[in-house]
Parts: C-alpha cells; sequence; structure tokens
C-alpha cells in the first residue's frame, strides 16, 4: 500500500520530499492483521515463547497476529476449524467500516486453494464492500514465518 501510495505521488509530479513526507503519514494509516494456523514456526523463529506456544497448540488456537511499530504482535486467538474462524477474523477486523478506507484491501495468504479465496472474498464483500480487492500469495519468506493457509489482509484507516 505504501508503494503503491508513493507511485501515484511520483506519477503526478510530486517532489521526493513530499513523497517521503507523504509516505510517514499513510504509515501510520495502514492496519495490517494476520490469522495463523498455528504458533509453531511462529515459535521456531522466536517470535513467542515456548510456553505461550504450548498453550495455542494444547487448546488449538489460531493467534491473531497485528503489526504495530513494524513489529508482528499476538493480539488474540481463534478457536475452532480454521475456515470457520477466517470468517470471524474478518468480520471482527472490518466491523468499524465508518473507519476503514473502501479504495483496496490486499488480501495476503499461503496456499489457500482458490475455493478458499472466493470463500474469503465472499466474507470481506459481506462485511464491506471495497473497491478494489487484490489477492496476493505471500512471498516464500513469509509462508515460512507464517505457515501454510494463514491469511492476512492490508487496508487503510481514514
Amino acid at each position: 500500500l505504501v508503494v503503491m501510495h508513493a507511485a501515484q505521488l511520483a506519477k503526478q509530479g510530486a517532489p521526493l520530499k513530499k513523497i517521503l513526507d507523504e509516505i510517514a503519514k499513510v504509515k501510520n494509516k495502514i492496519r495490517c492483521s494476520y490469522i495463523l494456523p498455528d504458533t509453531k514456526i511462529f515459535y521456531q523463529r522466536g517470535y513467542t515463547s515456548k510456553v505461550v506456544s504450548e498453550i495455542f497448540d494444547k487448546f488449538q488456537m489460531h493467534p491473531i497476529l497485528r503489526t504495530h511499530d513494524s513489529k508482528l504482535t499476538i493480539i488474540g486467538f481463534r478457536t475452532g476449524r480454521l475456515e470457520k474462524e477466517w470468517r470471524k477474523f474478518f468480520r471482527f477486523n472490518l466491523r468499524h467500516i465508518n473507519r476503514i478506507d473502501d479504495k483496496i484491501i490486499f488480501i495476503v495468504h499461503t496456499g489457500c486453494s482458490v475455493k478458499q479465496q472466493e470463500m474469503i472474498l465472499e466474507d470481506v464483500n459481506r462485511c464491506m464492500k471495497f473497491k478494489k480487492v487484490v489477492f496476493v500469495q505471500a512471498s516464500s519468506a513469509s509462508a515460512c514465518n507464517a505457515g501454510l493457509n494463514s491469511v492476512g489482509f492490508a487496508v487503510y484507516h481514514k
């Protein structure tokens, strides 16, 4: 989202100083959230403690993460079948539609099938109508840090 904003400003002929200032402003307006199937890889990479990982695994909890100050933080969890929890994840995170800019949403996933992507799109549209929805398969580096069937999204807040 930041790169798209910078590219748009550059296309409009904005000077570098203005582009950098705008990037600093827009970074604070972007919200990114993720739901992972489990904490195994998150623990292996040193992002959480062994105790937290064992608790999440024992109770089959799916961690919910949010970026804050360029760091991923576990902010909650969902329990239940993963695909069902995706619905609740989007419903919960997109519930304040008056705070979210409806221009674009980036949905990032690691290895979701076409059927799962269609289901996610349906759920997102049920919560909020975006002018543009972009599905992106996560990079292999992200997939290694999140695990298969992890889903996340990024939106602008007003």
